[in-house]
């Protein structure tokens, strides 16, 4: 019992951690992603084709009438942010500094994959209009969420893992495991 109230109480703090977290910081995110991905299209020269309103945008795309877009608490990093900084909480692998820089990468790859597919759903929807921004976000948008989000996750492990530790020798390559060593007589 001893071994495990201090795993108990690191899971129920990032728990808590969790359930605080997401409703005090997802306005300010979704603020911020809007806010970053609108100025991500000025530069990009379309800055006279969108607009931030909120927690959205009011896209004009020439010829295709005028529409808005919001992005709403389950299109926002912030949720993913969160869980993975709290996995990165109750890991125990790696030194602190190791610890830090896994979950800051990790971290940097799920904010900067959300931006780059929000960039890219207005963008399309810019181009090909409402529905055509719709069925991009439901479909190669949730793609890419997953795949930048477990990109992330297997990133802030790898970084974690440290190939000069014996004891982890055997990761990745099942026939270096010590169980499959011959015996020595």
């Amino acid at each position: 019992m001893r071994r495990t109230l201090p795993v108990f109480s690191r899971v129920a703090a990032v728990v808590a951690a969790v359930l605080v977290g997401f409703p005090l910081f997802q306005d300010y995110a979704r603020s911020l992603e809007i806010g970053v991905a609108v100025d991500v299209l000025g530069w990009l020269g379309k800055a006279d084709n969108v607009t931030q309103v909120y927690h959205g945008a009011v896209l004009a795309p020439g010829e295709a009438p005028v529409f808005a877009a919001a992005l709403t608490p389950s299109c926002s990093a912030i949720a993913a942010l969160i869980a993975l900084a709290a996995l990165g909480a109750v890991t125990k692998a790696g030194s602190p500094g190791r610890r830090v820089v896994a979950l800051g990468s990790a971290l940097a790859i799920v904010a900067i994959g959300n931006m780059i597919r929000i960039v890219t759903s207005l963008l399309v929807g810019l181009w090909l209009g409402r529905s055509s921004l719709i069925l991009f976000h439901d479909v190669v948008g949730a793609t890419m969420t997953y795949i930048y989000i477990l990109g992330g996750y297997i990133f802030m492990l790898t970084v974690l893992i440290d190939p000069s530790d014996p004891s982890r020798r055997w990761i990745g390559s099942p026939a270096a495991h010590p169980a499959m060593e011959p015996q020595r007589a």
